[in-house]
């Protein structure tokens, strides 16, 4: 779910810039919400016509990266079912889902900012 909600915040031009992983929080007590998965920590949230390719890049890095605390196994689930829920939401080709995850690889590799994060 976590993928398909960031998807539809960039679907609506809605860029959070702090999409780590503990920022998804699950709903499993407020059954009045539709939604299984909330979004908190949006002190730093803007909003824009559309989501520049940069910032997408970002928040799918971030959220990546902030997995590293969980077990290999469920790490890659997690990951499969993040870009999975992304794609879909958004109907990208399987050409151009593998483009942008190349661009998040290519942006985990080098910013400095995501370092700290990085799964082992």
């Amino acid at each position: 779910r976590a993928g398909g909600i960031l998807a539809e915040f960039h679907a609506h031009g809605i860029y959070h810039a702090d999409t780590k992983t503990v920022n998804f929080v699950i709903n499993d007590r407020l059954s009045w919400l539709s939604s299984p998965v909330l979004i908190i920590d949006c002190d730093d949230v803007h909003f824009h016509h559309t989501i520049s390719k940069n910032h997408q890049i970002k928040n799918i890095a971030q959220f990546l990266c902030t997995m590293g605390h969980l077990p290999k196994e469920l790490r890659e689930q997690m990951a499969t079912e993040f870009q999975n829920g992304y794609q879909q939401t958004l109907k990208l080709s399987e050409t151009d889902m593998a483009t942008l995850m190349a661009q998040v690889a290519e942006r985990m590799k080098n910013d400095k900012s995501l370092e700290n994060n990085l799964p082992a």
